[in-house]
């Protein structure tokens, strides 16, 4: 029924990841592990040769550093992607993308409420469930336009039509966000589910690698940007408020991961001063970059 499909560093799936989901699926599936121990494939073009390879209906693209906590999840997926118009089921994901370069998240400096997220965090400090769905259904969906890569589900005749775009993302960042953006503009819907919850063992970190896609992102879905979800309810006002802190947290992002140079830095921070032109933030992060060279 689901072809389980991952990216790993290591030549098969780590025994505590393939006993979590053998306790826990509930229904018959396959793990396709593709052997990235030797760097050779980018995360797209591992997850397009695995869901080749694949033998069922429904892919599950999942990280090899998750545990299930859910019993019988397989069928919960099957059930929710029984809709002809549903695209991935995840369980992080946002109902809004800015125009502004940002992650799924939008930004690590401000909390937005576009946010959803169902998922036991591990980082330096320990673990957390993070969740947006404190006073929701067990079974509680949410319609996002993007979704984070940790875990994601779709009906396999939807990757067929649009495979991962491994031309343009050939490492491993923002191809999820590509992924549901895409199957969102072909008018399907994705969703941030909590009828599963899943642990994720280890942190992302953004990168200079991470920096670069963003950029091919951006480039791609320019004239597309904002993407809304289904009912998201964003106003001019609050779209503005979502920008400019995307742009903020862009701007401390790139100087953080030390990306190019500050002409290119300074045309991405007359973005921002648009949004906040008497905003002692626009100046602040203007002199700290050209007189320390960082923020």
């Amino acid at each position: 029924m689901i072809s389980v499909i991952i990216c790993s560093r290591n030549t098969h799936p780590p025994a505590v990841f393939s006993a979590s989901l053998q306790q826990s699926i509930g229904v018959a599936y396959e793990v396709i592990c593709i052997d990235n121990s030797s760097n050779t494939y980018s995360i797209c073009s591992a997850y397009n040769k695995g869901a080749l390879m694949s033998r069922f209906d429904i892919l599950c693209f999942v990280h090899d550093d998750v545990l299930f906590h859910t019993g019988g999840w397989g069928n919960t997926i099957a059930n929710m992607l029984q809709s002809n118009q549903c695209g991935v089921i995840a369980v992080a994901g946002a109902t809004i993308k800015t125009a502004a370069p940002s992650p799924w998240w939008i930004t690590n400096y401000c909390k937005l409420p576009y946010l959803h997220s169902h998922i036991i965090q591990h980082s330096s400090k320990g673990s957390t469930l993070n969740t947006s769905f404190a006073n929701a259904a067990p079974a509680a969906a949410v319609p996002v336009v993007v979704t984070d890569g940790v875990l994601m589900c779709c009906h396999k005749k939807l990757w067929q039509q649009y495979p991962f775009d491994e031309q343009r993302y050939t490492g491993f960042h923002f191809y999820d966000m590509d992924f549901s953006a895409t199957l969102h503009q072909h008018g399907y819907t994705n969703y941030v589910t909590n009828a599963v919850l899943i642990e994720h063992l280890s942190a992302g970190r953004l990168s200079r690698e991470w920096a670069e896609a963003a950029i091919v992102f951006h480039k791609k879905w320019k004239k597309q940007l904002p993407m809304f979800a289904a009912n998201a309810g964003v106003d001019a006002k609050a779209l503005q408020l979502a920008e400019a802190e995307a742009w903020k947290g862009w701007l401390i992002e790139l100087c953080r991961t030390k990306y190019k140079g500050i002409v290119l830095w300074c045309s991405y921070w007359l973005q921002y001063w648009l949004l906040r032109p008497m905003h002692k933030s626009s100046y602040a992060l203007l002199l700290r970059r050209i007189i320390k060279g960082r923020v």
